[in-house]
C-alpha cells in the first residue's frame, strides 16, 4: 500500500495562524461507544490524569547542533512531576518510532519540517501550540503514553535518538504479546464481512476524499482573502462617499440638503454601524474556522493512511516470512534428496556443517517462520479489530463534531 501525501498540508499552510488553542480538547479520544455498542472508549483508551505542557521556547546558537530551537516539556502524572526539553526532531523522532513499534495503530500527526523561517517569532508560538497538541493527543491515549518511546521522550534522561535506537528490537513473538495485552477488550469481536467491508469503505473514501478536500482547503483560503479584501473595500468606498458629500457634494446644495443621502442624521448613524459591523466581520476573519477543520480533516487524513500502511507493512512481513519457508522447504527437501544447492555446499565448506546438521537448521528455520507468520496473522487481526471497532467509529464522530461546531461559528458570522 502506497502512502497518500496528496491531502498532507504544505508547511507554510500548516503555520499559518488558526483558532488552534492551547487547551483546545476536540481532537481527543471522544467519549463514544464502541461500533457495536457494547462498551465505552473513553474508559478502554483514555488517559485523563496528565498534565502537559510544552512552553518557554528558546533559541540556542551554534554549537554541534547548529541554531536551533529547545521546547520546555514538562508535565506530571502519578508518578510525580517531569521535565525535559526537546528540540523539534525530537518530537519527530517520537512519532517515527511509534509508527514503526504500533504498526497499524492511529498516532496523532505532527506538524511538518519547513526549512525558511524557522526562527520566525510567530512561526516558533504557532509550532509550540501545535506540539503541545500533538503530544497532548498522545498522552491521552493510555497505551501510547504508557509506552516506552513515550516514557524516554518525556522522562528519560539521554538523547532521545540514541535511546530510541536503543530499543531491543521488536520481534514478532513481542509485537502480538503487546497487542494481545493492550487491545484485551477487543477479545471476543468478531472480524466479519460487515467489518472488512467497513474497513475497505473507509480506505477508498480517505484515499477518494484527499484530492477533493484538498481543492476546498484552497478554496477557503482563497475565497476568505477575497471575502477580506470586499470588505475593506466596501469600507473604503463607504467612507469615499461620506467624504465626497461632505467636502464637494454639499457646494451645490445650498440650503437643501435632502439630496445626500449621508447628512441626515438617521443615514449618518446607520453608515456608522455598518463601518464597524464591517471592522468587525473583517477582523473576525470567518473562513478561517473552515479552513482550520479542513487543515485538521487533512492531518487527520494522513495520520489514518499512516495506519494503513502499517498494517500493510505487517501483511507484507507474513508475505514475507511465507516466502522464506517455501524456499526454506525447498533446500529441505532438496538435502532429503541428496541434492546440494550452492549455499549448502558454502554452508558445509565453511561452517563445517554435516548435512544431518543442515536439515536440523532448515526445519528449525522453517518453525521459526512458521511462528512468525502465526504472530504476523494475529497481529492482523488484533489491527483489523482496533480499526474497525475502534478508530474508524472515533475518526467519523470526530470529524462530524467538529465538522458541525466549525460549520456552525461560521453561519453565525
Amino acid at each position: 500500500m502506497e502512502e497518500d501525501q496528496s491531502c498532507a498540508p504544505t508547511e507554510d499552510e500548516y503555520y499559518t495562524d488558526s483558532k488552534l488553542s492551547d487547551d483546545d480538547k476536540r481532537h481527543f479520544y471522544p467519549q463514544l461507544t464502541m461500533a457495536d455498542g457494547t462498551m465505552n472508549l473513553g474508559e478502554i483508551f483514555l488517559q485523563d490524569d496528565i498534565d502537559i505542557d510544552v512552553c518557554d521556547p528558546t533559541v540556542k546558537e551554534g554549537g554541534l547542533m547548529g541554531k536551533h530551537v529547545l521546547y520546555n516539556v514538562k508535565g506530571s502524572d502519578s508518578e510525580g512531576p517531569f521535565q525535559n526539553y526537546r528540540r523539534y526532531n525530537d518530537f519527530h523522532l517520537l512519532r517515527n518510532a511509534l509508527l514503526e513499534r504500533w504498526p497499524g495503530c492511529y498516532i496523532p500527526p505532527i506538524p511538518p519540517k519547513k526549512l525558511s523561517g524557522r526562527f520566525d517569532s510567530d512561526f516558533i508560538e504557532n509550532r509550540r501550540k501545535l506540539l503541545k497538541h500533538f503530544l497532548k493527543q498522545v498522552c491521552a491515549i493510555k497505551y501510547l503514553y504508557q509506552s516506552d518511546e513515550v516514557k524516554i521522550f518525556l522522562k528519560g534522561l539521554t538523547d532521545v535518538e540514541k535511546a530510541l535506537k536503543g530499543l531491543e528490537p521488536q520481534t514478532s513473538e513481542a509485537l502480538v504479546m503487546k497487542y494481545q495485552q493492550v487491545f484485551a477488550p477487543l477479545s471476543g469481536k468478531e472480524i466479519g464481512p460487515s467489518l472488512m467491508d467497513r474497513i475497505t469503505t473507509f480506505t477508498d473514501t480517505i484515499r477518494g476524499t484527499s484530492a477533493a478536500l484538498e481543492d476546498f482547503k484552497k478554496l477557503t483560503v482563497r475565497v476568505g482573502k477575497t471575502y477580506s479584501s470586499y470588505l475593506t473595500q466596501q469600507h473604503q468606498l463607504c467612507t469615499a462617499i461620506d467624504s465626497l458629500e461632505d467636502n464637494h457634494l454639499t457646494t451645490y446644495c445650498e440650503e437643501d440638503t435632502s439630496p445626500l443621502v449621508f447628512r441626515h442624521e438617521d443615514m449618518r448613524g446607520k453608515l456608522h454601524d455598518n463601518l464597524k459591523s464591517m471592522e468587525e466581520r473583517a477582523a473576525r476573519r470567518q473562513f478561517d474556522g473552515i479552513n482550520d477543520w479542513a487543515r485538521v480533516y487533512c492531518l487527520e487524513i494522513s495520520a489514518y493512511i499512516d495506519a494503513l500502511k502499517g498494517k500493510s507493512d505487517v501483511e507484507m512481513k507474513k508475505e514475507k516470512a511465507q516466502n522464506r519457508i517455501k524456499s526454506e522447504n525447498t533446500d529441505l527437501d532438496n538435502l532429503k534428496a541428496g541434492k546440494k544447492s550452492f549455499k549448502s555446499m558454502t554452508t558445509g565448506i565453511f561452517r563445517k556443517t554435516s548435512q544431518s546438521e543442515q536439515m536440523a537448521n532448515k526445519e528449525n528455520s522453517i518453525n521459526s517462520l512458521q511462528k512468525d507468520v502465526e504472530n504476523y496473522q494475529l497481529a492482523l487481526d488484533i489491527i483489523t479489530l482496533n480499526l474497525g471497532y475502534v478508530e474508524i467509529p472515533k475518526f467519523e464522530k470526530e470529524i462530524m463534531e467538529t465538522y458541525s461546531v466549525y460549520m456552525k461559528d461560521f453561519i453565525k458570522e
